[in-house]
């Protein structure tokens, strides 16, 4: 299997997201000293209606809406260099990628119920839940976890299954018709994965995974604001396991492993499908909500 090299990830980087589906990006941005960004983790209190001062009435957990981002070129030239190459080249990217405040807060998501280990928690899934899945599926190319708070044990890391990406790619080379995006939970795919841990990070850090990778959320036992996003990265054509130049990605490579083939055959046997799912509805109400609060404040 060949590829383009790949500069900003050393040989074991690459090797650990062939096969265990991730890798921790340290430093890749600032949201500290980066004005557009410490504005956006500063409003998150009024954009949630939540009185920092008074924990002991915080929500379990919000996801905000976005409502705005910047080009993910400008915020780090280094993430930036990491995504395209994980995917294959700048080329494949479907469109322009961008950060943005549609964060996840996690302010004390089962803060008073006894610590659940990893793998007794509940929850797995895989992100994608606007498309019919395939194993060559465009619509998620990679997904990408931003932290702009430190994230300590406890402290509401996102729960992820290194290696789980290769029993889901099994999985989906054997359906050819596609999944609906249950399908993690109604096969009970959890079950066959075996390693389950917290992503701990600090503030600036990403996550880059697979994107057949099982993640879950996790308590927020520490009560200290965890504020993340995810982008799920689109390409433009399907993955492909026979590729006549052997130009596999790292997320094509991972696939092959997984099979243990140097080369894979692989068409669909349904036509690809969206899918509006629920939270869509939730969070245009919350949107409009915002834009109602700024209106009457202005």
């Amino acid at each position: 299997m060949g590829s383009k090299t790949m500069p900003e990830l050393t040989p074991e980087q690459e090797m650990q997201f062939i096969k265990e589906g991730y890798v921790i990006i340290k430093n890749a941005f600032d949201p500290v000293n980066n004005v557009t960004l410490k504005k956006w983790t500063d409003d998150i209190w009024e954009r949630c209606e939540v009185d920092k001062t008074s924990p002991d009435k915080w929500p379990d957990k919000i996801h905000l809406p976005i409502s705005e981002s910047i080009p993910f070129k400008t915020l780090s030239a280094k993430a930036y260099k990491i995504i395209c190459d994980i995917i294959g080249g700048e080329e494949r990217l479907f469109n322009d990628i961008e950060i943005h405040n549609g964060f996840i807060a996690n302010f004390s998501l089962g803060h008073d119920k006894p610590w659940v280990e990893p793998a007794d928690a509940t929850g797995w899934h895989s992100d994608g839940d606007f498309f019919r899945h395939f194993l060559d599926s465009p619509e998620q190319g990679i997904l990408i976890g931003s932290y702009f708070t430190d994230v300590h044990h406890q402290g509401g890391a996102t729960l992820i299954s290194p290696g789980s990406h290769l029993e889901i790619a099994r999985f989906l080379a054997e359906h050819p018709e596609g999944m609906l995006p249950s399908f993690i939970s109604d096969n009970k795919l959890k079950e066959k994965c075996h390693s389950f841990i917290e992503a701990i990070v600090d503030a600036g850090d990403m996550v880059i995974m697979h994107p057949f990778m099982l993640h879950a959320s996790s308590q927020n036992k520490l009560k200290t604001v965890r504020l993340m996003n995810n982008n799920n990265i689109k390409i433009k054509d399907p993955l492909c396991f026979h590729r006549q130049d052997k130009n596999y990605s790292l997320v094509e490579k991972a696939i092959l492993f997984a099979l243990k083939k140097d080369y894979f055959d692989f068409t669909i046997t349904h036509k690809r499908e969206s899918i509006i799912p629920d939270r869509i509805a939730m969070q245009k109400a919350f949107s409009d909500k915002e834009e109602a609060r700024k209106n009457n404040t202005n």
